[in-house]
């Protein structure tokens, strides 16, 4: 399975190239180069709120949501998107939900993407663009798309939000790894560059179909 977002490592990368190597789950900035993912994963209201029409376009990637109640539905916190199908969202740090009806968020789209792949019994999970980086205008691989939010507000944040890795990879000590971001401030997983990823998913592929 694999999970891309939009950290900067991407830059440059060519993502389609992605395309059948996996169950692909789709993170925010990420959805937009990814319209033929298998699913796409959200629990950002201000990215929600800045793409509300967007993500309301009619599509074949189903669109999952996860808010802490439905009164997060609203002008307050984010538009109702139609065609979504929500989950209920928790916040209780680093601890993966093991409740399919529930995903923890660990402060992150990313990490509830991560509890999403664990819930769908993934075995081998690939994170793509998960760089959680610190320095304020190196958030993602194409900022104009975040050019609604001040990636300095959330500067002292990354931090705390990478460090909720920790507590899943102990949980998921069954669930191989991978953070395709060889310089990503995720330090639980095993890292390498998002090209020695991609060759070692056509290389599994091949074995599984000599193709």
């Amino acid at each position: 399975m694999l999970i891309v977002g939009a950290g900067p490592s991407l830059k440059g990368f060519p993502i389609s190239s992605l395309k059948g190597l996996g169950y692909t789950i789709a993170v925010n900035g990420a959805m937009f180069d990814m319209p033929w993912a298998d699913a796409w994963v959200t629990m950002d209201c201000p990215f929600i709120k800045n793409n509300e029409r967007f993500l309301s376009k009619p599509s074949r990637v189903p669109l999952y949501i996860a808010l802490p109640t439905v009164r997060a539905v609203g002008p307050a916190f984010a538009p109702e998107i139609k065609r979504a199908t929500y989950i209920r969202r928790a916040s209780n740090g680093d601890r993966i939900s093991q409740d399919p009806c529930v995903l923890e968020c660990g402060g992150t789209s990313g990490y509830t993407a991560l509890n999403f792949a664990y819930l769908r019994w993934a075995r081998e999970i690939y994170l793509f663009g998960f760089d959680y980086q610190e320095t304020p205008g190196a958030a993602h691989y194409c900022p104009e798309r975040y050019a609604w939010r001040d990636d300095r507000d959330y500067a002292q944040l990354w931090k705390t939000w990478r460090q909720a890795f920790n507590g899943a990879a102990l949980q998921m000590l069954d669930v191989e790894i991978t953070n395709a971001s060889l310089h990503s401030a995720i330090d639980a997983f095993p890292r390498c560059t998002p090209y020695e990823a991609l060759r070692e998913l056509e290389h599994d592929r091949y074995d599984a179909t000599g193709t």
